[in-house]
């Protein structure tokens, strides 16, 4: 990518949802400029092309290189992070996929390497039903003899955004910190000073989000409008007023509206590897007392260098992560010292991208009133009816 390539990537990657109008001004050149360069990025693969998909709920629709992420807990919603660790067969992993696929609350899954074939998925639903929610996940365990699961309830969110500061065009960016090394300074040190500078004069910029549910009040347009910034963050006005004739500034008010009280970021799809960015894990562990506000504090200043996002739940926690091969030992070596003791394991599992999927946001799960269904039949009983179904027909054949 030359400096404009580049320019343009960053303006996406701090906000998804930028207009290329938004780009072509602060970049200083031309509107089709910027169309014509993310028309290439996408050819090369760098950013993903569009696609028309069938969309069971809304009809023929198509996908960008951005789409949003809804805040849950706007909604009124809490989220589970669940692994289910050591799943014995293979069609123990296929039934729980289907699950997955089904359960109304679902809205991430993908399976991990490590400790055995494991599954890692996210559920969203309202507070109330935490507790059936739990008592699903061990009723999944024991039909599908799964060894165990791990659970945590997020009440505090980092999201960790890729630094590319040091990166350059023609040297890879790791390669650049390595440069340290007649130092002897790590790359993860490296990183840790800049920090402890940081904090020594005062400038330290932290962001944390605390998860707390909130009452909601919101219309069925809106809801339809929330699932269709998930296929597709970057939607036209226009396409949208054809959709569901309206005018268009009835359209932009209520998207105006939606971004700003629900949607809590956009994603933008993009090849890590571009950036010796090729390692996705997932970690979790627990955090001494007196480690965890530094260990947060380091972690949402944005001075560490990868990008995922790490959940709290008090010392618990779990670690989206996407870095480079080269450098997990250093950032595992980092971490385990930060944990409550040697005899605490920090698991490490590495996640098959092969079988990640994001859902779209369901709004079927409310009503016509907008509350959310949580009628234990709906969300509990239903779902494990259709496994068992599924089971049945595994047996028969």
């Amino acid at each position: 990518m030359d400096e404009i390539d580049q320019k343009i990537f960053i303006l996406l990657l701090e906000n998804p949802f930028r207009s290329m109008n938004d780009m072509a001004k602060i970049i200083g050149v031309q509107h089709s400029a910027v169309s014509s360069r993310i028309d290439v990025m996408k050819e090369r693969g760098f950013l993903p092309k569009d696609q028309q998909i069938h969309d069971p709920i809304l009809g023929e629709r198509t996908t960008s290189h951005c789409v949003a992420i809804i805040n849950n807990y706007e909604l009124g919603l809490i989220k589970h992070h669940v692994i289910f660790v050591n799943i014995r067969d293979k069609m123990s992993v296929e039934l729980l996929e289907k699950f997955f696929d089904f359960h109304p609350y679902t809205v991430y899954r993908v399976q991990l390497l490590g400790y055995g074939i494991s599954y890692y998925a996210q559920f969203a639903f309202p507070p109330h039903i935490a507790d059936a929610m739990a008592g699903l996940y061990e009723t999944l365990r024991i039909k599908l003899s799964i060894s165990n699961f791990f659970i945590l309830q997020g009440e505090e969110l980092i999201d960790i955004r890729p630094n590319l500061f040091y990166w350059g065009n023609l040297e890879n960016y790791w390669n650049i910190v390595n440069k340290k090394e007649e130092e002897k300074t790590k790359m993860i040190d490296f990183f840790w000073n800049n920090y402890l500078e940081e904090k020594e004069n005062g400038v330290v910029k932290t962001k944390i989000m605390y998860l707390n549910p909130k009452y909601v009040n919101i219309s069925e347009i809106q809801l339809k409008l929330l699932r269709e910034l998930t296929i597709n963050g970057n939607i036209s006005i226009s396409e949208l007023s054809t959709y569901y004739d309206r005018d268009k500034s009835t359209i932009s008010r209520h998207i105006s509206s939606i971004k700003e009280k629900y949607i809590k970021n956009g994603i933008l799809f993009f090849k890590p590897s571009e950036f010796d960015l090729n390692s996705f894990k997932i970690i979790t562990g627990e955090i001494k007392n007196e480690n965890l506000d530094v260990f947060k504090e380091f972690l949402s200043s944005q001075q560490f260098p990868f990008y995922g996002y790490i959940t709290f739940n008090l010392n618990k926690f779990l670690m989206y992560l996407v870095s480079n091969h080269t450098h997990l030992h250093e950032i595992y070596s980092f971490i385990y010292p930060f944990i409550v003791s040697i005899n605490e394991e920090l698991k490490l599992y590495e996640l098959d991208l092969l079988t990640s999927h994001r859902y779209y946001f369901y709004h079927l799960n409310f009503d016509e009133k907008g509350i959310f269904n949580t009628d234990k039949k709906y969300f509990y009983d239903d779902p494990l009816e259709e496994l068992d179904k599924l089971m049945n027909t595994r047996d028969v054949l």
